[in-house]
């Protein structure tokens, strides 16, 4: 996921390390498929600014959280304060 790589770079840039996260996904409106939105909160066993372990986490939780059959998932990532 490049948001999940992206956010990896953020916090190494930054010099911080994240302990928890939220992958959400929904669909696109504009398209006509049915709207839906899920979410999954992450938590990791220790502080991490890991792109292998970040990345490996949001896949997880993506493929947990969504259902195929449910339209085309816009995805985001969320790395709370």
């Amino acid at each position: 996921m490049a948001y999940a790589t992206r956010a990896a770079e953020k916090l190494r840039r930054h010099r911080v390390s994240a302990v928890q996260g939220y992958v959400f996904m929904h669909t696109n409106k504009f398209n006509g498929d049915p709207f839906r939105h899920v979410g999954k909160a992450l938590a990791f066993l220790e502080v991490t600014d890991d792109t292998h372990e970040l990345v490996t986490a949001a896949i997880g939780a993506a493929a947990a959280a969504w259902q195929a059959g449910s339209g085309t998932p816009r995805p985001g990532w969320c790395l709370p304060s």
